[in-house]
């Protein structure tokens, strides 16, 4: 909404002394500014008030933003929103605004209603006739009529009873969540009998001792389930065409706990589909239940290499022990296992190796961090993990043809330490010298730190 001149406002019309708040945001335009501004104003009699005022000369007012709330706790009040412009007034919006309620304008020509909740307020009821799909976004709801599925009014939804959903056979009835809930709810506790039956629900208890011989849905539909938890001990007896139990063909007697679950099969037939015993204590190779409780002491078949056993293992069979660092470098446990990680702690495996060339190139190692070419024949070894001091075991080697080493060679530990040693190659001279062989090949044994 635009004020346009030194006499245009904005106005309410409160017609009941009942609060309203409002408050108003707008900027004024010259060629060369543009001010924003905003006022606020507390209503509580039944009146005419200004809510925008008019803008100075040469400038025009945009109205930007209105909110008007209902503040009363019960009470209503009609409001009334006008353009007055020095002449002429206009009625720009109306509303009866409940209590809690606030009208909204948006500054591009748009009001709306918010309810108390912060919904949406429909304010106008249409009858709306819809053919085939529908889509869009323009309706904000369609109400509908519910009526009971007994009617037969076109154009209604009609709601499906409990027993229609139990039944499971109607294509044109609307289900609400209540009557759904008739497939797996718990029902009433249902008193043992010679035939029990069962109502709407999917889980039921059943209480005392008297035995069962038959298990009746008082809605049938093939296919429907139920489980029943038994809060005492008592006889289910088997029958091949009514009532048929999973044990080959035998009754069972239940104790205090049990669950079973029972399919219809249609035309009066239950079977058992699903038996979970609470517990079971007493001998005999055959066990059932999600947590029995057995007494007793099992016993043990000594395992052995290519021998499988169907026996109850004791628990230092079931059990494994991992051989930690100490253990494998004891080397004396013939029952403890050795994992990949620790195996070169045993005091035959090697610490370290290595196959290098003579410019201190690694072609090949095991925790060796480098190897430097301190010299002709001359070569120091660093280890990565030390050793525990420098008394370990070296091999030592080397690859050298007779067209390089102009006599017979070998190669010696010079220098050793916890972390490296120095090999040294010689030709076998008289007065030997030092020779650069192909290649160096070491190996280190003893106790790593």
């Amino acid at each position: 909404m635009i004020l346009a001149g030194i006499t245009d406002i904005i106005e309410i019309v409160t017609a009941s002394a009942v609060t309203v708040d409002v408050q108003a945001s707008w900027a004024d335009n010259t060629p060369t500014t543009f001010t924003p501004g905003r006022t606020n104003t507390a209503i509580t009699t039944a009146t005419t008030t200004t809510i925008v005022g008019s803008p100075i000369v040469d400038t025009q007012r945009s109205v930007r933003s209105l909110k008007i709330r209902n503040k009363h706790a019960s009470s209503s009040n009609v409001i009334t929103i006008r353009h007055f412009d020095g002449t002429t007034t206009v009625d720009v919006f109306k509303d009866d605004l409940l209590a809690g309620e606030v009208i909204l304008y948006d500054g591009q020509g748009n009001f709306t209603v918010v309810d108390a909740m912060g919904n949406t307020k429909v304010t106008a009821t249409q009858t709306i006739t819809l053919t085939g799909d529908v889509t869009g976004s323009g309706a904000q709801s369609i109400a509908t009529t519910v009526v009971a599925a007994t009617s037969s009014t076109a154009g209604k939804v009609e709601l499906a009873t409990t027993t229609e959903v139990l039944t499971g056979t109607d294509t044109t009835l609307a289900v609400t969540p209540d009557a759904l809930a008739a497939l797996w709810e718990q029902g009433s506790n249902i008193a043992s009998a010679g035939t029990i039956s069962v109502g709407e629900g999917g889980y039921f208890h059943v209480t005392g001792t008297t035995t069962i011989t038959d298990i009746d849905f008082a809605t049938d539909k093939t296919g429907r389930k139920v489980i029943l938890v038994f809060d005492g001990a008592l006889t289910i007896t088997h029958n091949a065409t009514t009532l048929i139990l999973p044990l080959s063909g035998g009754s069972l007697v239940t104790v205090a706990g049990d669950m079973l679950e029972f399919v219809s099969e249609g035309s009066d037939v239950v079977r058992c589909t699903r038996y979970e015993r609470s517990g079971v204590t007493g001998t005999g190779n055959t066990v059932r239940g999600l947590s029995p409780n057995l007494t007793g002491v099992p016993t043990a078949t000594t395992p052995a290499v290519d021998n499988n056993t169907v026996s109850i293992a004791t628990t230092a069979y079931v059990i494994a022990q991992s051989a930690d660092q100490a253990a494998v470098e004891a080397a004396s446990s013939t029952i403890k296992f050795v994992s990949p990680g620790r195996q070169q702690f045993h005091p035959s495996a090697a610490k370290c190796w290595v196959h290098a060339g003579i410019t201190g190139n690694i072609i090949a190692s095991y925790n060796i961090s480098s190897v430097t070419d301190t010299g002709t024949g001359v070569a120091t070894i660093n280890i990565s993990t030390d050793f525990s001091t420098a008394n370990w075991c070296c091999v030592v080697g080397g690859l050298g043809p007779s067209s390089i080493l102009t006599d017979a060679k070998h190669i010696s530990c010079t220098a050793m330490l916890a972390g490296s040693i120095e090999l040294s190659a010689f030709d076998s001279a008289p007065n030997p010298n030092l020779e650069d062989p192909t290649a160096y090949f070491m190996a280190g044994f003893g106790d790593q730190a």
